[in-house]
């Protein structure tokens, strides 16, 4: 995972100073980077401090089923969306009472996996005492539709799933930062390039390097490919000043031999579940604590 310190080191380079930006954390940051990885490498995942692997899978599941209820979340011990919600029912606010309020209501709105599954569905929103009811017609399954060209025609070069809708931002709890990605193939190998407008390199970067690896892992499976290489482009990338001192513990480290991924033979990624994984030899650095900038 070279590429990631690299990353880590153009922005150090190239560091203008602090720059403000929609938090209240501000940043150093550069503009146009990007992160290849051979699978053939081993899986994706961050060895020089420790990454919760169910985590990121949980969540990874999450939008691969479209669900946009953040109570799916809590009940799978994944609570990386508590501070979110849809901000139709709580307008978005840094006070104690409205990030109270945002943490009580667990709607998410037309997020990520919701525009995966269901772009230009039709949708609406009502709001009794944070209790809300969401009726849904299906859109445009652009992850199915992925999917089939692959088998019809894997050599098509309009395999693209996207997240960034313009039409529903003020419909999601997060406007997408991985906005989105897209699957090329030769036939045999699989690969595949997701872009980020903007990236938190220390806490966001190696939890979306380590979501996607695991797509392109299980879409490879569904459709009886090898995966190949796994494409990261990155727009604003930068590093929180609250994680300045985490970066640098980290570059410290010497890294580890990268896991194996080990899937069920019959995995399908349109019923896998994220229990049903193995990362053989993960070896890995003790766990470094940043907080996320809301």
């Amino acid at each position: 995972m070279q590429k990631y310190f690299d990353i880590i080191n153009t922005i150090r380079k190239e560091n203008a100073g602090l720059r403000t930006n929609r938090t209240k954390v501000q940043t150093i940051k550069t503009t146009g980077t990007m992160f290849k990885h051979d699978m053939g490498d081993g899986f994706p995942i961050m060895t020089t401090k420790k990454i919760n692997p169910q985590t990121s899978f949980t969540e990874t599941e999450f939008f691969i089923q479209g669900i946009h209820d953040k109570q799916w979340l809590k009940d799978h011990n994944c609570n990386i969306w508590n501070g979110w919600c849809d901000p139709r029912l709580v307008p978005y606010g840094h006070d104690e009472e409205t990030q109270k309020r945002m943490a009580e209501t667990n709607e998410l709105g037309r997020i990520y996996g919701v525009q995966w599954r269901d772009w230009g569905g039709k949708k609406d929103v009502t709001d009794k005492n944070l209790s809300i009811k969401i009726d849904w017609s299906q859109g445009i399954d652009q992850l199915k539709n992925a999917h089939d060209k692959l088998l019809s025609d894997p050599n098509d070069r309009r395999m693209i799933v996207m997240a960034w809708n313009p039409s529903e931002l003020d419909q999601m709890a997060l406007p997408p930062c991985h906005i989105g990605f897209m699957f090329t193939s030769d036939g045999e190998y699989l690969d595949l390039t997701f872009w980020m407008r903007s990236v938190d390199t220390f806490l966001g970067m190696p939890f979306n390097i380590t979501s996607y690896g695991m797509i392109l892992e299980l879409m490879a499976k569904t459709v009886g490919m090898r995966p190949r290489y796994l494409v990261g482009q990155f727009a604003d990338t930068h590093i929180y000043s609250n994680h300045l001192e985490q970066i640098e513990l980290q570059l410290t480290r010497e890294p580890y031999p990268l896991p194996k991924l080990i899937l069920p033979d019959d995995v399908n990624i349109f019923t896998w579940t994220a229990d049903q994984w193995e990362l053989e030899g993960y070896k890995h650095h003790p766990f470094i604590k940043g907080n996320v900038a809301i």
